[in-house]
């Protein structure tokens, strides 16, 4: 918070500059506003949990969006960004409480989608670029991804959890600061270096570092290659809760001596040290881009998305653990792409098909209500493993319903409006559509099975 009234007031030292007349100080405004309306499919009620759930089956699903941005200009290659943003979301019933709906009154809620300060420095007669931007950014390191995919800052480690939704692609969001240099060989042809260290805000635990790099080759604008890591909890800035195991107040012994929820003792059956579970770990990404149609002179009658081919995938957390994290391959989620050619009917047309061989549920519910690090298993509270009454029949199977995702999605804008649709079972989460902590949030899939599916649809406008 600290940040946002330091930037906040470079923000009105800014304005008052302006109002002085000082005429280096330049300033633009620009807004936008959506309405999106949808409805889900299919998706199964969990049964056998603690705490209710929601039926989001068949229901549908409405929220409006709207925003202002405004870029001042501070200095020679300097900026200063402040983007706010005004949302309201129809929740859906609550079907334990059938007499009651003034939980579905509307609720407006402000949010910052972007606030930093930028520089930007060009030399070497425009061939090279440097980049920095400090303070609250979004990110997006795969242009083409329109929902499935962005992997690295998209994912937790352990828990390996992968987030996705309708328009969601660009909508990460990051804490820190941003380097990038830019070496351009050609018209077409350039290298891109990022780097990002950063604050974990958005998930658990917070106030940790993180330090990220990518590095980007792109070939004649008909191949692009992308690789990069990041060390997730690099800085820590509480052990207790980044590695559970050293909270000795919240994670104490049970009576028979071993420790619960994120330690498997020597004595367990098959293990032999001790292994202490933690959120911290190191992910790697990889991704490609093929534009077909630039082999062949560029768009002509095809538009400018149209015959990509990309992929992306990762590896969530480099470390294996026993018991619960033994193979990397359950941790390695693939992403394939293609843009049909519309010939300029829509601006893009895209499926997206995703295999993610995790044998868990994909949540952070166990992360944000037990903090623990290991997995979530649907109608299990705690998952002591440690605690063979927990267990009367062995550890639960592989889930494997739920290891194929797939979306399509269209768009295409008409002057200062675009309409876009997307069809898909992807990793869409249900809480923003829920009332919020504590008193019944569930961070559980919209379409937890690949078989679930939703629709949606949006009209924008920009002025």
């Amino acid at each position: 918070m600290n940040f946002f009234k330091v930037f906040l007031c470079c923000i009105v030292t800014s304005v008052i500059c302006f109002a002085e007349g000082d005429e280096s100080k330049k300033w633009d405004l620009s807004g936008w506003g959506f309405f999106t309306f949808g409805s889900v499919r299919s998706s199964p009620l969990e049964v056998g949990l603690a705490v209710k759930d929601y039926m989001f089956d068949k229901e549908a699903l409405a929220d409006f969006d709207a925003g202002l941005k405004t870029t001042f200009v501070l200095g020679r290659n300097t900026k200063a960004r402040f983007h706010l943003g005004f949302s309201t979301a129809y929740l859906v019933p609550d079907h334990s409480q059938p007499n009651s709906v003034e939980f579905l009154r509307r609720r407006f809620v402000a949010y910052i989608v972007d606030a930093a300060i930028e520089k930007k420095v060009i030399t070497g007669s425009g061939a090279n670029e440097l980049f920095v931007e400090f303070g609250y950014f979004p990110v997006k390191y795969n242009a083409e991804s329109r929902n499935l995919g962005e992997y690295l800052f998209r994912s937790g480690t352990y828990y390996p959890t992968i987030n996705s939704g309708f328009e969601l692609a660009d909508k990460e969001k990051l804490t820190g600061v941003h380097g990038r240099f830019t070496h351009n060989f050609s018209e077409k042809s350039d290298f891109k270096a990022d780097l990002y260290f950063t604050n974990d805000m958005r998930d658990y635990p917070v106030h940790d570092f993180s330090l990220s790099y990518i590095l980007t080759a792109n070939l004649s604008r008909v191949l692009e290659v992308s690789a990069g890591a990041m060390h997730a909890h690099l800085i820590v800035a509480d052990k207790r809760k980044t590695t559970p195991y050293y909270d000795k107040t919240l994670f104490t012994k049970s009576p028979d001596g071993k420790r619960i929820y994120d330690v498997i003792m020597p004595d367990y059956p098959n293990v032999g040290d001790t292994a202490i579970y933690t959120f911290k770990g190191t992910k790697l990404m990889g991704r490609v881009t093929f534009d077909i149609k630039n082999l062949f002179g560029g768009e002509g009658i095809l538009g400018k998305e149209d015959c990509k081919i990309y992929g992306e995938t990762a590896i969530l957390g480099l470390k294996n653990y026993p018991i619960w994290y033994e193979d990397i391959t359950e941790r390695w989620p693939i992403m394939v792409g293609f843009n049909f050619p519309t010939f300029k009917l829509l601006d893009v047309l895209s499926i997206e098909l995703e295999h993610n061989p995790s044998p868990y549920t994909n949540t952070a519910e166990r992360v944000w209500k037990n903090r623990s690090p290991i997995p979530y298993i649907p109608g299990h509270r705690h998952m002591d493993i440690t605690d063979d009454s927990e267990w009367p029949d062995g550890i639960p199977g592989p889930i494997t319903n739920d290891d194929f995702k797939w979306s399509v999605y269209a768009s295409r804008k008409f002057g200062h409006f675009r309409v876009s649709a997307q069809v898909a079972s992807d990793h869409m989460i249900r809480s923003q559509y829920m009332l919020g902590p504590p008193t019944s949030m569930r961070y559980t899939e919209l379409c937890p099975r690949s078989t679930d599916w939703y629709w949606m649809t949006r009209v924008s406008y920009y002025f």
